[in-house]
């Protein structure tokens, strides 16, 4: 029995861990993929947004 809770514990911290990781990553790179958008709508060049 402690074994099936173990295991169970285990993919409970691999999900935690893929989820802080992919909000993390996400939260960090989509401002780059964002940012022709964002100089065109504050009417700046790109390479002054960012």
């Amino acid at each position: 029995m402690s074994a099936q809770t173990t295991h169970w514990r285990d993919w409970v911290a691999v999900t935690a861990l893929g989820v802080g990781s992919f909000t993390i990553v996400t939260t960090e790179l989509a401002p780059f993929g964002l940012l022709s958008s964002i100089s065109s709508d504050l009417a700046t060049p790109t390479t002054q947004v960012g």
